[in-house]
């Protein structure tokens, strides 16, 4: 037993050399040569039925035996060397009719001269396909043991589905911790903010610089109010400024805005749009939202309410550069 179990400690290294070639080949021949002591519990269910027929007949033939005129120690001897003779006959059996013929035993006798010839044998393990099992164990013991595949299914797709959603959050969740934040921009929202989430990416064969998106959007002040942005309200460099301005950016189509639902707990979400022509039933969208207006000395600005003037989206667009990520939306106040 040490030797098997030394041998399947050893045999999945991650690297091989000659002495444990060696040792492998010296643990697998020290189990051939004792593995005998292990062959009555080799055996199956018809040689124990036979093993224990035997004994049976034996028994019956010996207590059959005339003792009557033997004294008490004789009769003592007599009936242990009978328990021996049963003993043995029972252990022959089970020996004969046991083996180690089975695919398990045959393969690892192989195992040296594969690791020789292709090296380690990390590709042959089972460990992946037998934890597979897991699952479908588990859903059967979930169900009621009648029609057992249908619920087995079901229970399995269900788990399955969400440890992918749980696989898919916490990736989102590393990449979001990861990200830096919008210069000027709070990381934990206040009760009157909210987050808004760009959507529907444009092609970057149409639109992959401001120029480009002017040109589609029919803009005329996109770049000027850009630069005007990152100068006065992110307070920009001129230099840093222009090499924002001649990067590459990515355009969006959709503004995911959540609003409170009165109604019940939580939210719903708005979509607000601004698409071109070609992309909308022939004709152009460009969606009314509101707009935050900064304060001042503490007021909110005129002809708004309650520091929040409507206007018309235009344009969204996200710009990165040296690991700041810049979203803008151009927007026509009214």
């Amino acid at each position: 037993m040490r030797s098997l179990t030394d041998f399947h400690l050893m045999m999945p290294y991650p690297t091989h050399t000659d002495q444990t070639i060696s040792y492998l080949k010296q643990y697998l021949r020290e189990f051939h040569e004792t593995k005998d002591v292990f062959l009555h519990f080799r055996a199956g269910k018809k040689v124990k039925k036979a093993a224990a027929e035997a004994h049976k007949n034996l028994w019956k033939e010996q207590s059959q035996a005339s003792i009557a005129d033997l004294m008490t120690s004789e009769k003592l001897k007599l009936h242990h060397t009978d328990a021996l003779q049963c003993q043995e006959l029972v252990g022959e059996i089970l020996r004969e009719g046991a083996h180690y013929n089975f695919l398990k035993i045959h393969l690892i006798s192989y195992y040296v001269e594969q690791i020789v010839k292709f090296g380690v044998l990390g590709q042959f393990s089972t460990d992946i396909t037998e934890a597979m099992h897991k699952g479908f164990k588990d859903a059967y013991r979930h169900s009621n043991k009648v029609n057992t595949t249908c619920q087995i299914i079901t229970t399995y797709t269900r788990d399955h589905t969400f440890a992918i959603k749980d696989l898919m959050i916490s990736a989102w969740t590393r990449i979001r911790e990861l990200e830096h934040q919008t210069p000027n921009a709070e990381i934990r929202l206040e009760k009157d903010q909210v987050y808004l989430r760009l959507q529907g990416k444009i092609d970057l064969g149409t639109v992959s610089s401001l120029g480009d998106l002017e040109c589609v959007t029919g803009l005329d002040n996109l770049i000027l109010a850009t630069r005007v942005h990152l100068t006065y309200e992110l307070q920009e460099t001129d230099c840093h400024t222009e090499e924002l301005l001649n990067r590459d950016i990515r355009a969006y189509c959709a503004l995911q805005i959540p609003v409170p639902n009165f109604s019940v707990e939580g939210g719903v979400f708005h979509i607000a749009r601004c698409i071109g022509e070609k992309e909308f039933q022939g004709k152009a969208r460009n969606d009314w939202i509101w707009v935050q207006r900064h304060m001042v000395l503490g007021k909110a600005q005129p002809n708004s309410l309650n520091g929040q003037i409507p206007g018309r989206l235009n344009a969204l667009f996200k710009i990165t550069s040296r690991g700041t990520v810049y979203r803008l939306a151009h927007v026509t106040l009214l």
